[in-house]
């Protein structure tokens, strides 16, 4: 399934969209486990609550980060 940022970009959060401007571990992990009981969603870090990407600091080990909270939740 391919999805088109740009298009989530122009949306206002929802129950099945999150921006996040930074990452925090614990919010992070609410919001995956929100998503999972209910019908899924996108969270996009590094995007301010108006939708304007600001990037994202400390990418390093980011991904597996990530992969091992939504494992845990």
């Amino acid at each position: 399934m391919e999805i088109d940022i740009q298009l989530l970009l122009h949306k206002e959060e929802s129950d099945e969209l999150e921006y996040k401007e930074g990452f925090d571990k614990d919010d992070f992990a609410q919001t995956v486990a929100a998503f999972s009981t209910h019908k899924g969603g996108f969270v996009l870090i590094g995007v301010r609550n108006d939708g304007v990407p600001v990037g994202f600091l400390k990418p390093e080990k980011f991904d597996e980060t990530i992969q091992n909270i939504a494992k845990s939740v």
